[in-house]
């Protein structure tokens, strides 16, 4: 667990850009000067996204990692698989986690061969699905606020190499990122 003030972070890497319009609109102080409209037209001139000191952060979680090395006569493998669990993270009284910008789960895994010259590496990303919900803001009265949530599907990713270092001391890796050509998943706020 770590308790943190006088955080110093740029508001992007925890909120969308969407959010910082809504919370501009309804007038939260964090947001407020971030957003500068034209004064006549009120059009959007650009979002002020510099580092910013927020008050405070609260994080709990677990990381996990397994390594472990295989030599055999037909060559050396090596296991490696690293996982980040987050239990919660507050940042000015609110928990982002599962939100947007915040999965829960992280994990990372990696086999890797290497025989004489020769080298291959297989590693896979995967990173937990999340929701976000998007708060509109009053239609007819303060009361009746309108929301829109989503989810943001989970991604796996897998990328490989393949290396050859026996010609004049030099080690030569071609590899494929993303090699099955999967898609980010679909998130409503961003364009792609």
């Amino acid at each position: 667990k770590f308790e943190r003030q006088d955080m110093l972070t740029q508001l992007s890497d925890i909120y969308s850009y969407s959010t910082f319009l809504s919370e501009a609109a309804d007038g939260n102080e964090l947001f407020v000067d971030r957003v500068v409209r034209n004064s006549s037209t009120g059009e959007l001139l650009y979002i002020l996204d510099d580092y910013s000191n927020v008050t405070e952060g609260d994080y709990s979680g677990f990381d996990f990692g397994f390594a472990y090395a295989l030599d055999t006569q037909w060559g050396d493998f090596d296991f490696i698989t690293n996982s980040t669990y987050i239990r919660y993270y507050e940042l000015d009284g609110g928990d982002v986690v599962g939100g947007r910008l915040t999965p829960e789960w992280r994990h990372t895994a990696s086999i890797n061969y290497d025989y004489g010259d020769w080298g291959a590496s297989l590693f896979g990303v995967y990173i937990d699905g999340r929701t976000f919900t998007y708060r509109y803001g009053s239609i007819f009265t303060d009361e009746d606020i309108l929301y829109y949530a989503y989810d943001v599907d989970e991604q796996i990713v897998l990328n490989a190499s393949v290396s050859y270092e026996g010609l004049w001391d030099t080690k030569i890796t071609v590899g494929v990122n993303n090699f099955l050509d999967t898609d980010p998943p679909a998130d409503a706020w961003e364009a792609s």
